[in-house]
């Protein structure tokens, strides 16, 4: 009776330890020496080097002159100040834009303008703003950052402007 209890608790203690691994490919496995994987590697590289000269050879860039953005009606009043003089004038400071066009910095003030205008503002306190050309000799492009704070003032500020004039 001892010696069946034996079995059982061995039986018992061997069976998990089996495990079994069914490999579910179909086709057959391939074993290869160091040597041959570092043939296959290289020979893939050169495959990828000449497919990654093909495309760029193909590469054509197509530039269309830049035309500036259409100017929506009223942007042309907003103007730039400076901060002390819009708090003086009693201006409200609504938010601060950031902005980059791709563009020269001409159709860039087009349009923050026009955005200033959607946003409500008045005028702008300028703060870091510039122009800078991305890229190389033969594909240059031109990139505008603007960073302003908008401005509502109130329609006196204008008046007072106007009779100065």
């Amino acid at each position: 009776m001892q010696n069946s209890y034996l079995y059982f608790i061995t039986i018992i203690l061997l069976l998990p330890g089996c495990q079994l691994y069914m490999d579910p490919r179909n086709e057959p496995l391939m074993l290869i020496t160091e040597e041959e994987w570092t043939d296959l590697k290289t020979e893939l590289k050169t495959v990828n080097r000449e497919l990654k000269t093909v495309q760029e050879t193909n590469f054509e860039i197509e530039t269309d002159p830049l035309k500036p953005p259409a100017a929506n009606p009223g942007s042309e009043r907003i103007g730039f100040i400076d901060a002390t003089t819009a708090r003086l004038y009693g201006c409200r400071a609504l938010t601060t834009l950031k902005m980059m066009h791709e563009g020269p910095y001409d159709y860039g003030i087009i349009a923050i303008k026009n955005r200033a205008l959607s946003l409500g503002a008045d005028m702008m306190v300028a703060g870091k703003m510039g122009e800078y050309k991305v890229g190389t000799v033969e594909s240059n492009m031109t990139v505008s950052q603007f960073n302003v704070e908008l401005y509502r003032c109130p329609d006196s500020v204008f008046e007072k402007e106007f009779a100065n004039d």
